[in-house]
This record gives C-alpha cells, structure tokens and sequence, in this order.
C-alpha cells in the first residue's frame, strides 16, 4: 500500500508539471492563432474525469499539419528558457519524427531511450495531424512507409546487448542514415498533404496505425472542454473521437490490473 501511494504521489507531481507545460503551449497557440487538440489519453481524461487519467503520467497534443509547423517557427522564443523544443532538427540523436516540449532542469528518463544523448526533461508529446490520401495505393504506400520507418527508428533505439538474430539485425538497421530516416517520415506524412482527402489524424501514434485516423470533420476547429480547471481544445466531435479510438465503452474504466502507471526509474526537478 505505501508503495502505490508513493507511485500516486509521483505520478501526481509529473501531471502537474505537464500541465505547467501544457498551459504554455495554449498561449502560444492562442497568440499566435494556432489549432491544436488534446489527443489520445489525454482526451479521454478530459472528457472522462475533466482532467488526467489518475494513472496516466503523459500529454498529448495534436496539430494541423500548417499549424504545427507554425508552432515549431516561434515555440522556442515563445517558450523561454524553462522550456526546450525537442525536434528530430534540433537535437540530432533525437529520432522520433513529432515534437516534445522538455521543461528545463527536470529529468524524467524513459527506459526504453535512457541510453540516447538527448535531453531527457519532463515532457509534453506534440503530434502533426495529417492528412490521409482517399486513394488506396497511395495511402497503402504512405502506411508501409511510415511502418518501415517506425521499424527502424525502433532499432535505432534498441539498447540490447544480447547476441539474437534480431539483435544482429537491429545493430544492422541501427546503422541507417538518421538523415534519410528523417527524409522518408517526411515524405510519408505529406503524401496527401495537396490532396482534397475528408481524412486526416495522427499518423504517427503509438496505437495501432489507423486509430486516430479520422474524417477532418470530427476535428473542425475543436471545442473548448474542462481539464485540470482550464479550457482547453478538443476535437469538436469529441464522442465521436473516443469511440473510434476507445470503443464505445470508453466512459467505462478498465480494471485495476490494467490501471498501470509507467514511471520512469531517474525522476528529479519535480
């Protein structure tokens, strides 16, 4: 028991001080006329317990794809100097394709990237939100594409050390440019980016590929839902959001085997 409320504890200091991040980045868009929504987990606990899931220790944000690029043109200078913008452009060992805003002089280090020199602060997820061709070859080659490049970004942070043939293989693919890895997210993610497709979402989320891929209308230009005390915007459709990627029982909680918080083991500056 001491130890869960411990973990509780921790894991209510780490929310806040996403939301610390969190509240920055709604006035930057705000100023600066941006869209954005809380995504993912972090929806769901809005709209489910008007603010974090209890076990949940992370945030998403997602963007239109020319909003987040605007985003990425004046976060820094906007941010100041609590606050770090970490792109795969700014800090070169780091190899996921979106963005994290990293709150200066905390450490919350991940263990599946811990051995990666990058900074490892506190950090709030930013996703483009992209758009989907209505073709089907073509958005067949963007999900291959996209999954050939998840493979090898897995293998770039692979940090095994036993000798396996996939091991052998990792160390192999572990060697592949970060440059043209970079290249190819690129192209994959704007292949519809001139095309009239109804679908976009993000494409690069850690479910399943095709969870958060949707009609541009449940997006819209959001709507303004309670998290933590403050308004901040979802998608304007935001049942219609949860269901397709929760399932229509989404108001449900799961059970308390399945409630799991996933800190790291290095947390400091809390």
């Amino acid at each position: 028991m001491e130890n869960t409320l411990v973990t509780q504890k921790l894991t209510r200091k780490v929310q806040l001080k996403c939301l610390e991040a969190l509240i920055e980045i709604k006035k930057i868009c705000e100023k600066h006329n941006l869209q954005y929504y809380l995504i993912g987990g972090t929806a769901l606990g809005a709209y489910r317990h008007k603010g974090f899931i209890p076990w949940d220790d992370d945030i998403d944000i997602g963007m239109p794809r020319i909003d987040y690029e605007k985003f990425l043109q004046v976060a820094q200078q906007e941010l100041g100097d609590n606050y770090y913008l970490q792109t795969p452009k700014t800090e070169f060992n780091f190899v996921f394709p979106f963005t994290k805003i990293r709150i200066n002089n905390t450490l919350y280090k991940e263990s599946s990237i811990k051995h990666l020199n990058i900074h490892h602060g506190v950090f709030v997820d930013i996703f483009p939100l992209d758009t989907v061709p209505e073709n089907k070859l073509s958005a067949n080659t963007q999900k291959n594409l996209i999954k050939f490049c998840n493979r090898i970004r897995a293998a770039k942070i692979s940090h095994q050390r036993k000798i396996h043939f996939k091991n052998i293989i990792k160390s192999f693919l572990k060697l592949y440019p970060s440059s043209l890895l970079r290249k190819q997210y690129n192209y994959a993610l704007l292949m519809g980016a001139k095309s009239q497709s109804r679908k976009m979402g993000n494409l690069l989320s850690a479910y399943p590929y095709g969870t958060e891929i949707m009609d541009k209308s449940i997006f819209a230009k959001g709507k303004k839902i309670e998290f933590e005390g403050i308004n901040f915007s979802v998608p304007n459709q935001i049942e219609k959001f949860l269901i397709k990627m929760y399932g229509e029982d989404y108001m449900q909680l799961p059970p308390l085997e399945k409630r799991i918080t996933h800190l790291p083991s290095e947390i400091a500056g809390i």
